[in-house]
Parts: C-alpha cells; structure tokens; sequence
C-alpha cells in the first residue's frame, strides 16, 4: 500500500511536478465553471500571492507521486474584523480519492489557517461535483451559503 505523506509545497514544486499537467487536467474537467473560459494556471499570479503572503499550498503525496494540493488564501476581508481563510483550488485526483488524500489536506489547511489566527475556513465546490459530495458528508462543515453566476462575456 502506497504511503500518504502531506506537506507544504511551493507554487515552484507545484509547478514543477512531473505530474501536474495530468493533474490539472483532470481538475479542469471535473470543476470547470461554464462562462468562465477555459482553465490555465496563472503561475505568475499564484507566485506573487505566495510572495504577499496570502497564499499558502499543500501537497498530497502517495510514496513520491503528487496526487493532490490545496492551494489556501489567509486573510482579513473588509467587513469582517478577523482572518478567514479559504481555498483557491483543493483536488485530489480520482485514483487518489479512497487514500485519505483529501481528509488530510483539509486537515493540514484546517491546522495552518488555525495557527496563523484565521477563525473560519470557507470552502466552495461545483455543483454535483466530487468536491461537492466530499463536503456535504464532511459533518465538521456547516453549508452556510450558495453561490451564483452571471456570466458577461
């Protein structure tokens, strides 16, 4: 049986990964937002966040392989008075999915939003997703919100 290790991992690694055009691939497939153009990682972007400070990635590791990541934002919002984190992107890949990859990784960003003194942690997935279906069986998460899109373009 394949060992799951988690750890924090750079936009760098993340970027660098054998795997990471597969697993981004996959990712795009499964929670691509209709009206929103199609998925392209914006290194640049994600490097100048981990730069600032606001965002924090974690990896998910069987043996060697990266099979998933959370990439989390931690920061104070303009009409709440305390740090909420959320996420930016959290996949785990589907022959991943039974490892324990995905519960670890939510723990792992539940532990360092919590130590840099964030008081919630927000999560979103698509509708009917697999992500959708992990956080409505996670019984520690509250469903507080809907989301909604009005395209422009």
């Amino acid at each position: 049986m394949p060992r799951l290790s988690i750890c924090p991992y750079s936009i760098a690694e993340l970027e660098q990964a054998p795997n990471v055009s597969e697993l981004l691939a996959e990712y795009a497939a499964e929670g691509i937002t209709e009206g929103l153009g199609p998925v392209v990682a914006q290194w640049w972007l994600y490097r100048k966040m981990e730069e600032s400070g606001l965002l924090h990635t974690i990896g998910a590791f069987l043996d060697d392989t990266l099979v998933g990541f959370i990439t989390m934002v931690v920061m104070q919002r303009p009409h709440y008075e305390a740090l909420i984190a959320s996420y930016e992107s959290y996949f785990v890949a589907e022959s991943a999915s039974k490892s324990g990859a995905g519960i670890a990784l939510r723990n792992a960003a539940r532990d360092l939003a919590a130590s840099m003194g964030a008081i919630g942690m927000v999560f979103n997935a698509a509708v009917g997703s697999r992500a959708d279906r992990f956080f409505s069986a996670d019984k520690s998460l509250k469903h507080t919100h809907n989301v909604y899109l009005m395209v422009l373009k």
